[in-house]
């Protein structure tokens, strides 16, 4: 199986916009994460974002997915914030975000059982991310705050049936976030999530801003590593492990950690919203409740308007505040490389 889905190049192949965005023209978002709800069923300890009861009105998602399919956006996340199983009217969700020809993935704790909308996932999702962290109910519960792990396995299992049964082709995969519960548990995971019939197991660290303390040790570090190159006699052709490239920088053995770019140039390449219509500059301003990255209201405001404020807003990123290997900064490693002068250029 190829694992591509899962890669630090992707803008490469969007070359009209890269193309735009090397002249110095302006570029709508090719990628849009959304939040349904900031309902939860799970209280991880590492989570930052703000819970409540607060959801969508469908009315509004419905006009948010119009205006974004007016500017071309490609790809639409729907994670959180809350999960996004929990909002009532997921389905129909993912229905018309593919009836606007919008590719659909989804990020979720699994936890809600619900076959009608397993099939909505199956039918309109290119991807579905599962947050497992754990081989055990013991360290699910501390990790995550219920004791809610049985019920989870049983849904992974009911949705790669479905899977099967219905010959879809989503991907599906397990994610581990690796802390200093589970670290020891990692091999465990992976030969149990193995055995599931998932595409893929994903290992990746807790997220970290610049200035914040690492979350390893050189001796867990180390332990986490062992437990994946052992866990390696568990691949096979439609079952891959795939060691996080957040672990480049994340990692205790790198000195001087720094995000690789001096600006955040994917800015026009990607967007989030939250459940009351703001957009935001990433996800991670969502969480931080950024008004300074706060582009305007998708539900109340032109969509033209939101996309030609960016410019001037951006300026106020503070990159000392933002996460260390975010959602953007592969493709600001990779822009940021476009900026510079390569001598002999037409030497290949």
């Amino acid at each position: 199986m190829d694992t591509n889905f899962i890669t630090n190049d992707k803008i490469i192949y969007h070359q009209q916009q890269l193309g735009s965005w090397l002249k110095g023209q302006a570029v709508n978002p090719i990628t849009v994460e959304i939040h349904l709800t900031e309902k939860c069923n799970n209280r991880c300890f590492y989570c930052n974002y703000e819970k409540s009861n607060k959801e969508m009105c469908f009315k509004d998602f419905k006009k948010a997915v119009k205006k974004l399919s007016e500017i071309k956006v490609k790809g639409l996340i729907f994670s959180g914030g809350g999960d996004p199983l929990l909002y009532a009217q997921l389905s129909s969700a993912l229905r018309l975000t593919a009836s606007y020809k919008i590719d659909a993935a989804i990020i979720t704790n699994l936890l809600s059982e619900d076959a009608v909308k397993f099939q909505a996932i199956l039918k309109n999702c290119l991807w579905c991310r599962i947050s497992l962290d754990s081989s055990n109910r013991s360290v699910y519960r501390k990790i995550r705050g219920t004791d809610s792990f049985d019920r989870v396995i049983r849904n992974i299992n009911s949705l790669v049936k479905m899977k099967k049964k219905e010959d879809s082709s989503t991907t599906l995969g397990v994610q581990s976030v690796v802390n200093r519960y589970n670290y020891k548990d990692i091999f465990d995971e992976i030969k149990m999530v193995s055995e599931f019939g998932v595409d893929y197991f994903q290992i990746r660290p807790v997220e970290t801003k610049l200035n914040e303390r690492l979350k390893y040790s050189k001796k867990q570090y180390d332990q986490v590593l062992d437990q994946v190159e052992k866990g390696r006699r568990y691949e096979r052709r439609d079952f891959k492990i795939i060691w996080s490239q957040k672990w480049d920088t994340l990692n205790p053995y790198k000195k001087n950690r720094k995000h690789g770019f001096s600006f955040c140039h994917a800015y026009q390449m990607i967007l989030a919203i939250d459940v009351s219509g703001d957009a935001y500059a990433c996800c991670h301003q969502i969480e931080n409740k950024n008004q300074e990255l706060l582009y305007g209201n998708i539900f109340r405001q032109p969509i033209k308007k939101i996309m030609s404020c960016r410019k001037e807003k951006i300026k106020k990123i503070d990159l000392t505040k933002c996460y260390l290997e975010c959602r953007a900064s592969s493709i600001n490693k990779y822009l940021e490389k476009f900026k510079k002068t390569t001598e002999h250029k037409n030497f290949l």
